[in-house]
């Protein structure tokens, strides 16, 4: 039996038909079972700690609530108000897919390295203290980058990005896109012909522009 992308994760629960072939399953005595059909549920909770140290954190198509934070050596993720935990040293860094809907994901006093995809829907991103990346995927996002060298990426849609402290890169993506880079030696990026709008904020900024953003910089 293959697994999807080799693992399962909650992102795969669900109810699964298996059919065994004739003559592929043997009993006790070595005799083969007859032909047949089978049905098995898969039913993994949304946060779940691999063995490389990756705290997988998942939505679901619905608007989703997902606060992630690190306190007392411990690392909590609270999806819908139940929350997860694990011993902090243990986690090296953390991967959250919000998927569907207009979700809000909140990292706070965190500073593993996370990268976070919104998924579909309109969603609200704000990194913590480490060089995180973001993801806001379809939908009108708003995404605060926080401390920290981060990456965000608007995707589709007419999104809102701040970059905080730090060296950060922000690409709006397609659709008229809000990009402010604020602390930091910024990097921007507005090829997609639309017409965005930039502040780079204090420090010294550089971007990619297309012949509509020109117009809109903002020093």
């Amino acid at each position: 039996m293959t697994l999807p992308g080799r693992s399962w994760d909650s992102r795969d629960n669900g109810q699964y038909t298996i059919t065994i072939a004739g003559d592929s399953v043997r009993d006790t005595s070595g005799k083969p079972v007859p032909q047949t059909t089978a049905t098995f549920v898969i039913d993994l909770p949304p946060v779940v700690l691999l063995a490389d140290g990756t705290l997988v954190v998942n939505g679901t198509e619905a608007a989703n609530v997902i606060y992630i934070s690190v306190k007392s050596g411990r690392a909590y993720a609270v999806v819908d108000g139940v929350k997860y935990s694990a011993s902090a040293p243990a986690v090296k860094r953390i991967s959250v897919q919000a998927l569907g809907g207009n979700d809000k994901v909140t990292l706070k006093n965190c500073a593993i390295r996370t990268r976070v995809y919104g998924g579909a829907g309109n969603d609200t991103i704000t990194g913590g203290s480490g060089a995180d990346t973001l993801y806001g995927e379809d939908g009108n996002d708003l995404i605060y980058g926080g401390a920290g060298n981060d990456v965000i990426r608007g995707g589709n849609g007419n999104d809102i990005l701040y970059g905080g402290a730090g060296n950060d890169t922000l690409d709006g993506g397609t659709g008229r896109d809000k990009m402010f880079g604020e602390d930091g030696n910024d990097v921007f990026y507005a090829q997609d012909s639309a017409r965005d709008t930039i502040n780079g904020g204090a420090g010294a900024d550089k971007g990619r522009f297309d012949a509509f953003d020109i117009r809109s910089l903002i020093p």
